[in-house]
């Protein structure tokens, strides 16, 4: 199967081709996210920025706090899964909300990451040193589907 893999990124390291393992493993706990557009005076988050959006908010917004995870892309008809970086907020009331813009109209379930924020950004900056991109990909064995909070 490893030879008909179109587009799979093999993680960089052992240690994060089992944290991609471990990830599809929890997948029952991903969950979509409301968008909420905000703005704060003269400050509006980027699209494609997600982490710089969420920094932002936090430093402006004291009470919430970033969380780090991951969005879930179902590409198993190819024989994989696609974990992508990302970053939301959760607020003062315990809500995870996502700040960031964006031009899809599809929601992907966002999972959030085990990591401690200094193992999430080693891995997303190895991620995007060895493919360009911070994706995590996870070779599954079978096509079957995995289900999703919704």
């Amino acid at each position: 199967m490893a030879g008909s893999l179109q587009n799979f990124l093999a993680p960089p390291t052992a240690i994060y081709a089992e944290h991609a393992a471990n990830l599809y493993k929890r997948l029952g706990m991903a969950d979509h996210i409301p968008r909420k557009s905000l703005s704060l005076g003269k400050w509006y988050p980027i699209p494609n920025k997600c982490h710089q959006n969420c920094f932002e908010w936090a430093t402006l917004n004291p009470n919430d706090e970033i969380v780090r995870g991951w969005l879930c892309f179902d590409m198993s008809p190819i024989g994989f899964y696609r974990f992508a970086s990302h970053s939301v907020i959760r607020t003062q009331k315990n809500q995870l909300i996502d700040i960031t813009p964006t031009l899809t109209a599809v929601s992907q379930p966002f999972l959030i990451d085990s990591l401690d924020e200094f193992l999430y950004e080693e891995c997303i900056h190895s991620l995007f040193a060895a493919h360009g991109y911070t994706f995590l990909d996870h070779q599954i064995q079978d096509n079957s589907s995995v289900l999703i909070n919704t």
